[in-house]
């Protein structure tokens, strides 16, 4: 999960001139933008459908404050 993280962190984001706070993301739907926040818990749902590893930031689930969803199928 680490090695996701950092390789996703690592990956260049110039397509995304707007940086946004999590808490800010909400009044953004629809935009461009890189979310940048602390990752506060994940969680890599194996047995799920199409194996989906959740990101939560700001605060762990169920009162996270945004939610990246990477599909593994």
């Amino acid at each position: 999960m680490v090695a996701l993280v950092v390789a996703l962190l690592s990956v260049p984001v110039a397509w995304a001139a707007t940086w946004l706070a999590a808490q800010d993301a909400a009044d953004h739907i629809g935009e461009v933008a890189t979310v940048c926040g602390t990752v506060a818990f994940t969680n890599f749902a194996i047995r799920s459908k199409g194996q989906p590893t959740y990101l939560n930031f700001g605060r762990p689930y169920p009162n996270q404050v945004f939610t990246i969803l990477i599909w593994g199928k």
